[in-house]
């Protein structure tokens, strides 16, 4: 399979986990937790906030994009907003620090002379990984004084989270090579601010079919603009953006209701069964029968 898939296909030995869609999480904008991670077969997941984790211990397999990484202690993975991602743990006691949350929980922060979402609006393949040995041991202790925090939750512990998860991307920022990002893909500060309304428009109105003059309208820009200013900041186009959230929203209710797939397509945006159906099986890469059935 090509790196550059728009997302991975769903073997069809896969067993599927829905993780629960919450668009707020609390007064933080954060999910924080400690997972163990069990051993295979894969499990399939896809959700609407920013994720990054940091392996404890064990070893685990990430499945994203197309590519197939091994992680061990130390090691770092990052999921942009609606991206699919499937993962494995390959040793028993695997477990790992797991930190998902909407972008205006970093806001506007830069890591050195860039945002910290120009780590995500790169390819997967592109994204930094830990390079040696150093970088390995530094992220691990910040990722065990973030577990502390998680567990004991003291007063001011979201802020002490998001130090230490932007000191984790600045690490991980030297570790890209010597050649600037590519124009295109270079957040600028502010960047964020300009579109937010149009994400926010979309977690409150997650079924619908937001157009993008609508959205640009909604966040003081012309069309052009937006679609720039929104490409370069997420990485991907605010059409892409949109289809994820409702394929999202449909592979839920399929899930978790007996609705009629005709039913799910017109309380999510597509035209009709037959719409959904063709843009589930070529985004998921399989039928929204299949998907329901193995959920289930």
């Amino acid at each position: 399979m090509s790196s550059r898939a728009e997302t991975p296909r769903i073997p069809d030995d896969w067993p599927l986990h829905a993780r629960r869609y919450q668009y707020r999480f609390d007064q933080a904008h954060v999910d924080a937790m400690v997972n163990a991670i069990p051993l295979g077969p894969p499990i399939y997941d896809v959700h609407g906030a920013v994720e990054v984790g940091v392996m404890l211990s064990g070893e685990h397999v990430r499945i994203f994009a197309g590519q197939t990484v091994a992680l061990r202690p130390g090691d770092v993975w990052m999921s942009a907003m609606w991206e699919p991602h499937g993962w494995y743990a390959t040793l028993p006691d695997t477990r790992a620090l797991v930190l998902c949350f909407l972008p205006d929980f970093l806001g506007e922060e830069m890591l050195g002379d860039v945002s910290w979402l120009s780590l995500f609006a790169l390819p997967p393949e592109r994204r930094p990984r830990v390079t040696e040995e150093r970088m390995r041991q530094k992220i691990l202790s910040l990722a065990q004084g973030m577990e502390e925090e998680i567990a004991e939750k003291p007063a001011g512990w979201a802020s002490a989270l998001r130090l230490g998860l932007l000191h984790v991307l600045l690490l991980l920022t030297r570790a890209l090579p010597p050649a600037p990002l590519p124009a295109d893909r270079i957040v600028r500060a502010g960047n964020l601010a300009r579109v937010m309304p149009a994400v926010n428009l979309l977690y409150a109105k997650p079924t619908q079919r937001i157009g993008l003059p609508e959205a640009a309208a909604d966040c003081g820009l012309s069309a052009s603009q937006f679609a720039r200013v929104f490409q370069r900041t997420f990485g991907v186009s605010f059409g892409k953006f949109t289809l994820r959230t409702r394929m999202a929203v449909a592979s839920r209710l399929l899930a978790t209701t007996d609705l009629p797939v005709g039913e799910i397509a017109e309380q999510t945006g597509f035209a009709d069964g037959s719409h959904l159906h063709r843009m589930f099986t070529k985004h998921y890469g399989c039928t929204p029968g299949d998907y329901r059935h193995r959920m289930k």
